[in-house]
């Protein structure tokens, strides 16, 4: 199983959960209550993206429901479900904000997200947040991102999206980049989130990794890989 870590920043197998001011952490910060995290969704890279042309908007700032809610409704087309598993890629990335697991996935999670999915992000996404890190992706840098509609290529009822972009942690100056996964579908006349799976790209030495040029495109292969340029 591949544990999937939206931000990359969770040490390890644990996650943060709780501080006391009894003893020290190994950075001597108030020793800290730990949960272990479980295995998440196994990741595969999608090899069965299409070709196309036109590429989402860059990223900006930080993510806000409104506009999840709003790329949700936007329309049924493939560019529009790639733009809402973009929004959502920077909502579940970004934990400035500090929303709750139960707010974002009240926005998006579609009805038949399989329940150990759900209560997955839940424990990941609330964790990520307790850290108080600042995770976010660093939207100056160009992301990638490419996809595989399903059913009418028009309005496709479900989209499969792959999105590879950099992730910065304000609270250590360092950064890593990431490879996510959203499958999307159609659910009362706007896009839901029925699949994700992913985390840090890792290195020879297995911890996440802070690719050069050359380094990304090991991880860039394949069909259907569009640029998006920075914001």
């Amino acid at each position: 199983m591949n544990r999937r870590v939206v931000a990359g920043a969770l040490l390890g197998a644990v996650l943060i959960s709780g501080c006391s001011n009894d003893g020290d952490q190994a950075k001597g910060g108030p020793a800290a209550k730990v949960t272990t995290m479980p295995d998440g969704p196994p990741f595969t890279p999608l090899t069965t993206a299409a070709p196309a042309n036109e590429v989402p908007g860059a990223l900006s700032g930080q993510p806000s429901l409104a506009r999840v809610a709003e790329v949700a409704a936007a329309g049924p087309s493939r560019l529009e479900a790639e733009t809402f598993a973009l929004a959502v890629a920077h909502l579940f990335t970004d934990s400035r904000p500090g929303f709750s697991a139960e707010q974002m996935l009240r926005l998006v999670a579609a009805r038949a997200m399989p329940t150990e999915l759900r209560s997955y992000l839940t424990l990941e996404l609330d964790g990520l947040r307790k850290l108080g890190w600042g995770q976010h992706y660093d939207t100056s840098l160009e992301m990638w991102i490419r996809s595989a509609p399903h059913g009418d290529p028009g309005r496709p009822h479900r989209v499969d999206v792959e999105v590879f972009a950099h992730d910065a942690t304000e609270a250590t100056g360092s950064g890593s980049w990431s490879q996510l996964r959203f499958g999307v579908v159609r659910q009362d006349e706007e896009w839901r989130l029925l699949e994700s799976s992913g985390g840090p790209v890792r290195g020879d030495d297995g911890e996440p990794a802070d690719l050069t040029p050359a380094q990304r495109k090991k991880f860039l292969t394949g069909p259907g890989w569009r640029r998006i340029p920075p914001a």
